[in-house]
């Protein structure tokens, strides 16, 4: 990986959500056309609201790249800070992470945050994070291996008027068809495959990140590779990365435990989503040499929200994703559907109901997305019969905040509150 000039490239480089990847490392000086899948993949995660980190790999050179949230200047120091403000935010209320539906690793780093030692904290940087992430799938698959008893080879029987295998003397003897013979082949139990799949993943995990990775990590890999290897008995690993990635894999990891070990084996890959966005396309055609890490801005912004309406109301008064539904009839009186409302939160007070939604977005001016917020959020009021509604968001232009509330102009008693909370607390 090189410049425009066939230098050896080790820098990093911080993005904005809004920003053009393409253009701005070509705006630099980088030559991206050995990038291009790497930055596809980036992109899209981008494009899905996700921010974080990403380490482009080659043989002669590295890119680092972040994603900065939109609403404040390019500072990786101040986005540090923000996540670390998060992580303590959403390790705060994990009570409540099944309302926000909280990425996993997002949940697991925060709680891991929240263990360590605070001068730990003051050496928090994207590489370490990376690294914790990884430290806890490998945790998590060494858990899952422990709890299973050893998986042997076992037997099963089979006719075939050849002789393949290892032949069943009585039973070929005792079967009036004299051109069957019995016989017994050896097959590995299911988990002897979910072995031989992890050794393949972290033996490529190991090869992949050793000059990046702390000795202790890669230490701890090792282990876990051997004593798998050797509960297991296996001799040699023959599945490759080109196999594993092919949908029928996923087949294998048939119940709630085996999935969640295909998760941390994707995490170790650095290709947590790949089952679920990569059909139509080839086995490889997504998987990269880059190492990632991102979380969803939104998702975040909604556990800053809570905290923010929690400085102002009791958590009984707060309610999380309420939902409602009203049914739809055909113009004969048939039922044939129904729509769903849930907003982020209702403050549920003694004198009213406020709907409250948070919306991870700057804004500038009253166009048509500002347009689409406020009917979706009348569409909830009317449902849950709410007095009044509230916008939420990270930033607004202070002529629009100084004009709050608003209303329509047939609809006077029907306020539409514009809120901006601080992303950063003091």
């Amino acid at each position: 990986m090189t410049d425009i000039k066939g230098h050896a490239i080790n820098k990093t480089f911080v993005f904005s959500e809004t920003d053009n990847l393409y253009i701005k490392l070509i705006e630099s000086g980088i030559d991206v056309t050995p990038l291009k899948k790497q930055l596809k993949v980036i992109s899209a995660k981008i494009h899905n609201n996700k921010i974080g980190y990403a380490r482009l790999e080659s043989n002669i050179g590295i890119i680092k790249i972040i994603i900065c949230p939109k609403i404040f200047e390019y500072d990786e120091k101040l986005f540090l800070s923000y996540l670390r403000q998060a992580f303590t935010l959403i390790e705060r209320y994990k009570g409540c992470s099944k309302y926000f539906e909280i990425d996993k690793t997002l949940l697991n780093l925060a709680i891991a945050n929240g263990k360590d030692d605070k001068n730990d904290k003051n050496d928090l940087n994207f590489d370490s994070m990376l690294e914790s992430k990884f430290k806890m799938s490998l945790i998590e698959v060494d858990t899952f291996f422990k709890k299973y008893n050893k998986a042997d080879i076992f037997k099963k029987s089979y006719v075939s008027a050849t002789i393949e295998n290892e032949v069943n003397i009585q039973a070929s003897i005792c079967d009036p068809i004299k051109s069957n013979v019995h016989q017994f082949k050896k097959l590995n139990t299911p988990e002897t495959r979910l072995a031989e799949i992890t050794l393949m993943v972290i033996e490529f995990f190991i090869r992949k990140n050793k000059n990046y990775l702390s000795p202790s990590l890669v230490s701890f890999a090792r282990k876990i590779y051997a004593k798998v290897k050797q509960k297991y008995r296996v001799k040699r690993v023959k599945i490759t990365i080109s196999q594993f990635m092919h949908y029928s894999y996923e087949k294998s990891f048939n119940t709630d435990q085996k999935k969640r070990l295909l998760n941390n084996l994707l995490v170790l890959l650095s290709q947590e989503d790949f089952f679920n966005s990569s059909k139509g396309e080839g086995k490889l055609d997504r998987y990269t040499h880059s190492c990632s890490l991102f979380f969803e801005a939104n998702i975040i912004f909604e556990y800053l929200v809570y905290d923010f309406l929690l400085c102002s109301y009791s958590s009984k008064e707060v309610k999380i994703k309420p939902r409602s539904y009203q049914l739809l009839y055909s113009k004969d009186n048939v039922e044939i559907g129904k729509i769903k409302s849930e907003p982020d939160f209702i403050l549920d007070l003694n004198d009213s109901m406020i709907i409250v939604d948070a919306k991870w977005k700057v804004l500038n001016k009253l166009d048509s997305n500002f347009n689409y917020d406020v009917l979706k959020l009348k569409r909830d009021s009317q449902l849950f019969y709410a007095d009044k509604i509230m916008l939420v968001y990270p930033k607004v232009n202070s002529e629009i905040l100084n004009k709050s509330p608003v209303y329509f102009n047939n609809e006077p008693e029907s306020l539409i509150n514009i809120v901006q909370t601080d992303i950063m607390k003091s």
